[in-house]
């Protein structure tokens, strides 16, 4: 069952200071692939700032062991 999905991202430093967020609608999709954009786009928006050294937290086991 699809409904209308948003993407959302938090990226922090090590001392819980956000340095960027976003959301993002990416209209009628599953929650699976709505995890999978916004795991997609905060990887990104990581490396396209040089950040290399990354954890990943989220709520979607699915999501997370499927990038391990």
């Amino acid at each position: 069952m699809n409904f209308q999905a948003s993407t959302r991202f938090v990226i922090w430093d090590y001392d819980g200071h956000v340095l960027l967020a976003s959301a993002n609608n990416i209209g009628e999709n599953s929650i699976n692939v709505a995890g999978s954009v916004a795991l997609w786009d905060g990887l990104v928006a990581a490396i396209e700032r040089g950040w290399d050294q990354i954890i990943i937290e989220g709520d979607s086991k699915l999501v997370i062991d499927s990038i391990l």
